[in-house]
């Protein structure tokens, strides 16, 4: 598996700053009718902040969940 490169998610950071956000949790899921893996970050009220960002395989979405987790430390909430 290639390494891990976060740029393509600037979009959300750009999000996150625009709207003045701050992340609470991390939303994760399997998609089966695209089958891909789902990655949300929300709010406290539950919306979603920016895109969601989808990936085919499960380590691709665990290590950019693991990128959310440690840069705006908050949990992983698997639906």
């Amino acid at each position: 598996m290639k390494d891990f490169d976060p740029t393509y998610l600037d979009s959300i950071d750009s999000d996150i700053e625009y709207h003045n956000a701050k992340p609470f949790s991390i939303d994760m899921w399997y998609n089966r009718h695209e089958r891909s893996w789902v990655i949300q970050v929300k709010d406290e009220e539950n919306c979603q902040i920016g895109d969601s960002v989808y990936v085919h395989s499960k380590p691709e979405a665990l290590e950019q969940v693991k990128y959310w987790t440690e840069k705006y430390g908050v949990p992983l909430i698997r639906t």
